[in-house]
């Protein structure tokens, strides 16, 4: 058989068997043509366990790309595909796809095109927000008002890392959808070329917290838009997505006041090896998405499903009194939880209403000092739907 007549899946077997994958990446992509380029990534999307030893392969020998040279367009366009083809499927081949891709990341700085945008119009030229790690700047495309956020640069912090890291958030949000998820728009590099942004959708009415202030949002209200982020949150973690750093300044409200998760800067897959690895790596410069809150949450503490439901409970306590010091966000704290099981918070009341038992009692189990023995976020989205609107 000559180079020729190779087919998809020898592509595939030749990529695994070889000890350079990359260099038979790069001598068999322009050999197998468009449509064999597209067979080549439908096979890895229907074979879970063939992806697997693909990605494994690729990403044992990812440093080759350097020694390689191969940063052009080979590699970038196979990227390409295969990262549209599997990110579109269930949450195992979604992962796989991202952690190779976060690997490329690291290794040599390569990331899919797709995730980059063009043609974003700058409407102000001073930031509208500024914040310790990132700053807000409003602009438009595509008929919208966007919200650029601008990683914050400081001296003595590594930007190609800093870079990394808003990269590797973009390849998280760009598989989530939800109605209750900030949608992700791209990555824009032209409007600050050095310094490039995460673009979303604006948000009129900012943060839930800054939604609630100055006046008296009824029990209704408030447990709708818990009700909303409780949604939210349940759908990351069945596509097995740590969120890391849910606070209600990383709620957003939308003009129809439904609100919306943000500030996926700390997000990654659970009960991954390399998922605090890779944070530690990459996102040390790149924290708190523009806003002060949650800052506590530092890289070297570990982000599970668990810890989630804790910052859940907290959440629920801040938009159920409308400020943001009632709790303290540190909940991956060892200390922390130390306290909490020495003494908890009390039941807390609004306008001298105290809070129902059953809605206290589901709080109080997210703050389990035992993790497996907290509720999961599809458990606690029943339980507010069954305790039903009005009972705060």
């Amino acid at each position: 058989m000559t180079e020729r007549s190779t087919t998809p899946r020898a592509a595939v077997g030749n990529m695994v068997d070889t000890e350079s994958p990359w260099s038979k990446v790069h001598e068999l992509w322009s050999d197998l043509g468009p449509f064999k380029q597209a067979s080549l990534c439908q096979i890895l999307e229907e074979d879970t366990d063939l992806c697997h030893s693909v990605w494994q392969v690729l990403n044992a020998k990812r440093n080759d790309l350097v020694e390689l040279d191969l940063h052009g367009d080979t590699v970038t366009q196979f990227m390409d595909l295969m990262n549209s083809k599997l990110l579109a499927q269930g949450k195992i081949i979604c992962q796989i796809a991202f952690r190779l891709l976060v690997g490329l990341l690291q290794a040599c700085d390569i990331a899919p095109s797709s995730i980059f945008i063009s043609d974003v119009r700058l409407l102000e030229n001073d930031a509208v927000f500024h914040g310790v790690y990132a700053d807000i700047f409003k602009g438009f495309k595509d008929g919208q008002e966007v919200a650029l956020k601008r990683p914050r640069i400081y001296i003595g912090d590594d930007h190609r890392r800093t870079q990394q890291a808003l990269k590797r958030e973009a390849l998280i949000r760009r598989g989530l959808s939800h109605p209750n998820i900030l949608p992700f728009l791209g990555i824009d590099s032209q409007t600050f070329p050095s310094n490039p942004c995460i673009v979303s959708p604006w948000m009129r009415y900012s943060t839930v917290l800054e939604h609630l202030k100055g006046r008296i949002p009824t029990n209704v209200e408030k447990f709708g838009l818990l009700l909303e982020v409780a949604d939210g949150m349940a759908y990351l973690h069945r596509q097995n997505v740590v969120h890391g750093n849910l606070s209600g300044a990383n709620i957003l409200v939308d003009q129809n006041a439904h609100a919306l998760l943000s500030g996926f800067s700390l997000a990654g897959f659970a009960n991954t090896e390399d998922y605090d690895s890779e944070l530690n790596a990459l996102t040390s410069n790149y924290g708190a998405d523009g806003s002060d809150a949650n800052t506590e949450v530092t890289q070297a503490r570990p982000r599970t499903l668990a810890s989630d439901v804790y910052a859940f409970a907290c959440v629920f306590l801040e938009i159920y009194a409308g400020q943001s010091d009632i709790v303290n966000y540190n909940y991956n704290d060892a200390e922390r939880l130390r306290d909490i099981r020495r003494q908890r918070p009390s039941q807390p009341s609004d306008h001298g209403i105290q809070m129902s038992d059953d809605v206290w009692h589901l709080i109080r189990s997210c703050w389990h000092p035992d993790p497996s023995c907290r509720p999961t976020m599809d458990n606690i989205l029943d339980q507010m739907k069954e305790i039903g609107f009005g009972t705060l």
